[in-house]
């Protein structure tokens, strides 16, 4: 078993923060669930573990769920997930 240290998680924490926002960025005439799933498959290939390692795939899921429901706030819902993420990243 490698033993490595809390740089190299907090380097792929950051990358998977990072893939979200890219997806997020670049979602015009992709659906929403192939969004998801590109996210879900790079946090798969990532190789962390952790409780806590699908957050940002349910940020994204947040997100979309609000859109679909009520058109009305999708600004509102654009910038909490802008923010949410933005704070991640480091």
């Amino acid at each position: 078993m490698k033993q490595y240290f809390e740089h190299y998680y907090t380097e792929k924490r950051d990358a998977i923060w990072q893939n979200a926002l890219e997806l997020f960025e670049n979602r015009k005439g992709i659906d929403d669930n192939t969004i998801i799933n590109r996210q879900i498959k790079f946090i798969n290939n990532s190789g962390i573990t952790g409780k806590n390692k699908y957050k940002s795939v349910d940020y994204l899921k947040q997100y979309f769920n609000t859109c679909n429901n009520n058109h009305k706030i999708k600004g509102i819902a654009e910038q909490t997930f802008y923010n949410s993420v933005l704070c991640k990243i480091n």
